[in-house]
């Protein structure tokens, strides 16, 4: 997503705010205004920020379609009861219960060890008390669950910081010296700011003010120095910059907290100015035929944000402005259901975990507002979005933008652009395959010639995915010390012992491609993600056969100057089986992958369990007997219900 804009005065004023309340939260808001005055506006345009003011109402009004406690009828309305009566439940039993204490030795357990499980479980843990109440109160309105909300609400403004451990690495957002906005303080700070706008004047006034301040100098100010100075926020973006799902995640955090809290018109269109102008640069990140170099869990995360951001900014401006009028959004939409290679499923390249699935309720909320006529399977988004993007319920807008109808391919997606190409049998249950030549960048694994073979939806064979979790090597110069980020633990070659190069510095080169009804083909040449001085020549070509029950036939071919030892890999999370000398099957639940092997000469079937961050399968490597001049290496691959 993306950001813009200085603001001056920050502040909260609810139309029922008691007349005290009014006079202190109006003294906040007048120190905040006189600091906020002199930022400069980074790349915007104040002549923009002036006609967005003129769409805005006078008082804030929260995200998306939903209303503050005081409006009785959307709470009481059945559908709203139905749909949220079971957070009653949950809030009963948190009466009962103790509140988690801040624990400084698990948030620095990062910055001493490197681990991120302990200090993110210890936040999340507290964070996660809040939507339950917030929602059974809203739904009551009879202040029973208030006084624990007051109390959790002090508790958090207290926290040393709401900045995730991994990401303040000098503790600087720990010690309050400078404060960093990140995911998680950009995510939370937008709960309390939503928090704020719902129960409006049933919250303590001094618990109210105390959050405004937190939220300006955790959430606002880190973002309005960016604009001024380029630092501390480097994810919102420039000109020629590479931005990943930070962008889209933090903006619309920051810009949704803004819209919810900040009564002065002229700063909620600084807010929104920021949003439209600066996620532009995470559209950027996508190649034109909407390929995310991040992996397809990351799509479901950063442009299921920036969806959130369009839907704060819709709503605001009563859809004078639309994020998703920009025509190079729809190749980013359709990513999804162009990546897949079954039902739902997409392949785990790069950092996306293993088992990873389109993203239904985002794809549907998209299809819908674009009206882009895709053949989706029934998911009613209606609070999909906003219960995938944010836990304090806001009802979408839903207004459709300018009609971009599309027609897609449902047999296959050549994302021409960085060479990955995506599979799909004709009939329900075949074979799909996912290979890639490149499409290496943010989140990159050194992974040129990867794929993943699925039936249905099951993956049986192929690329290992991303982390389970990450931790201080996963970002850093040891990033592809780890077997399951490097290229021993991909489906790919080992030769002369070497892995592959690092895979964002190596070029792409598609020999070939042909695509037919009946049958796909495409060949890659790996040779320049290898550092081997006797290897001339490497080509992996890959030929999809639809006809009957389909097969996948994989073909690796090598040349060198001297004899040279030469190891392929077959990778699993399932189960496998050497069933003779050349034929291997691979199962998960019912469904079942024979592999069967030829080779230019004798090899050997080495397994080895791999764990890493989380994340285990096995490796079978096919390694050849002896060095060689030339090799060829054939896997056929066939269902075997």
């Amino acid at each position: 997503m993306s950001g813009s804009g200085m603001f001056v005065k920050i502040l909260l004023i609810f139309c029922s705010l008691a007349a005290t309340s009014l006079l202190a939260v109006s003294e906040t808001t007048e120190k905040i205004s006189t600091k906020l005055a002199s930022y400069p506006l980074g790349e915007l345009d104040q002549k923009r920020i002036d006609k967005i003011a003129t769409m805005l109402t006078d008082q804030p009004n929260g995200i998306g379609l939903s209303k503050p406690i005081s409006d009785r009828a959307y709470w009481t309305d059945p559908k709203q009861v139905a749909e949220l009566h079971k957070f009653i439940g949950q809030a009963e039993k948190r009466l009962s219960e103790s509140f988690p204490g801040w624990n400084d030795d698990d948030y620095l357990d990062f910055s001493r060890k490197g681990g991120r499980g302990r200090g993110e479980k210890m936040e999340n843990a507290r964070h996660g008390w809040l939507p339950a109440l917030v929602f059974a109160e809203c739904l009551e309105d009879k202040g029973r669950f208030l006084p624990l909300i007051n109390q959790i609400l002090s508790e958090y403004a207290k926290e040393p910081t709401w900045t995730m451990p991994a990401h303040d690495k000098n503790l600087t957002s720990h010690h309050g010296t400078d404060y960093f906005l990140d995911l998680g303080a950009a995510t939370f700070g937008l709960r309390l700011a939503e928090t704020l706008y719902l129960l409006g004047d049933k919250l303590d006034p001094k618990v109210r003010q105390l959050l405004l301040k937190e939220l300006d100098q955790r959430v606002f100010d880190p973002l309005q120095r960016t604009l001024a100075t380029g630092k501390p926020c480097g994810w919102l973006g420039s000109k020629g910059g590479e931005v990943n799902n930070w962008n889209p995640v933090c903006l619309s955090g920051a810009v949704g907290a803004a819209l919810c809290v900040i009564p002065d018109k002229e700063t909620r269109a600084l807010f929104i100015a920021l949003g439209e102008h600066y996620s532009k640069y995470y559209l950027a990140s996508f190649t034109p035929d909407g390929y995310c170099t991040e992996g397809g869990g990351y799509w479901g995360y950063g442009f299921g944000h920036y969806a959130l951001l369009r839907e704060e900014i819709l709503h605001a401006t009563d859809g004078k402005i639309d994020l998703f009028a920009d025509p190079s959004v729809v190749p980013d939409i359709l990513y999804a259901q162009r990546f897949r290679i079954g039902p739902t499923v997409l392949p785990p390249f790069a950092d996306c975990r293993f088992g990873a699935k389109i993203d239904s309720k985002l794809l549907s909320y998209c299809n819908e507002t674009l009206s882009l006529g895709l053949n989706l399977p029934s998911s009613p988004h209606s609070r999909g979005l906003a219960d995938s993007m944010i836990d304090i319920a806001p009802t979408p807008c839903v207004m459709t933008a300018a009609i971009r109808k599309t027609s897609e391919d449902p047999l296959r997606f050549f994302f021409n652009s960085v060479g990955v190409l995506s599979c799909r049998p004709a009939a329900e249950g075949g074979l799909g395959i996912g290979i890639k030549a490149g499409g290496n960048f943010s989140h990159s694994h050194n992974d040129v010639g990867s794929y993943e073979i699925a039936i249905g939806d099951n993956m049986l064979t192929g690329d290992p995915g991303g982390p389970m979790f990450y931790d201080a090597s996963t970002f850093s110069k040891k990033r592809f010390d780890h077997k399951l980020l490097n290229s021993y633990g991909h489906p790919v070659p080992v030769i002369g012992g070497q892995l592959q190069l690092d895979a964002t510095k190596v070029h792409p080169t598609i020999l070939s491609t042909s695509f037919t009804a009946e049958r796909d083909q495409i060949a890659i040449n790996m040779k320049p993600a290898y550092a081997v001085a006797a290897l001339q020549k490497l080509t992996r070509s890959m030929v999809y056969n639809r006809k009957g029950a389909g097969n996948i036939t994989i073909t690796d071919e090598v040349l060198f100057s001297a004899p040279t030892s030469f190891e392929d890999a077959l990778i699993t999370h399932g189960t496998w089986k050497q069933l003779n000398d050349n034929t291997i099957e691979f199962s998960i639940g019912k469904a079942k992958l024979t592999a069967k092997i030829t080779s230019s000469a004798p090899y050997t079937i080495k397994p080895e369990t791999i764990t890493e961050l989380g994340n285990t399968f096995t490796r079978l490597g096919l390694v050849f007997n002896k060095p060689c001049l030339n090799a060829k290496f054939a896997v056929v691959f066939t269902s075997s219900y």
